[in-house]
């Protein structure tokens, strides 16, 4: 599963622990990827039910790499609800 991409060009110690944190300040949840969608022609992905918790640790990661928005800002969806 892909939390944030593009991520930092080199990972640190630090960059691990600043990751660490956004990840732990998620609540730990249960999901199911049930189906499949597509990113236009090219990319399959599983779709998990459900997505709020997703989203929020995806937020929280990109909250602590600020300059590392989900897909580079390529898609203003990454995951559809």
């Amino acid at each position: 599963m892909t939390v944030l991409y593009p991520f930092v060009p080199q990972i640190t110690d630090a960059a691990v622990t600043q990751a660490a944190a956004a990840v732990a300040s998620v609540a730990g949840f249960d999901c199911r990827f049930a189906g499949t969608q597509w990113f236009g022609e090219d990319v399959l992905w599983l779709a998990p039910e459900p997505s709020a918790p997703f989203l929020a640790l995806m937020a929280a990661v990109h909250a602590a790499f600020p300059n590392y928005p989900p897909f580079g800002g390529a898609f203003a969806e990454v995951i559809r609800t």
